[in-house]
This record gives C-alpha cells, structure tokens and sequence, in this order.
C-alpha cells in the first residue's frame, strides 16, 4: 500500500512505465507480498486467541491444560 501511495499520480496518462512494470514484475515483490500476508494472518490469530480455538488473547499453549497435573 506504502508503494501505491509514493507513485506520482497523473491522470493524463494511462500506460505504465516500462522501468515502473520491470520493478513489480520480479519475483521477490510477489514474496514480500506473501511474507506480508503470512504475517498479519499469523498476528490476528495471536491477538484473538483463535489459532487453537479458545476465547481470546495470547498464546494457545499457555491456554492448553499441563499434562504435570493429575
């Protein structure tokens, strides 16, 4: 979204850059993406709680019973 926002925008023109295609065109933009992604899905299940399906809020190991306790 940070890269959307720092292209200059002119209305007059409706083709891209060649240079501008070039930089989204490689692979590792496509992994940052991906990286991005992983990680928001990843810290929205550890502030809900709902990676292991409990009510809410840290990790769902601290929320598991301990097997030390009879």
């Amino acid at each position: 979204m940070l890269l959307l926002l720092a292209l200059p925008i002119r209305a007059q023109t409706t083709t891209t850059p060649a240079p501008l295609l070039r930089f989204f065109a490689v692979p590792w933009v496509e992994q940052l993406q991906s990286w991005h992604t992983a990680r928001s899905n990843a810290a929205f299940a550890f502030r809900r709680g709902t990676a292991r399906g409990h009510s809410g809020g840290g990790l769902a190991v601290e929320m598991m019973p301990s097997p030390n306790v009879a």
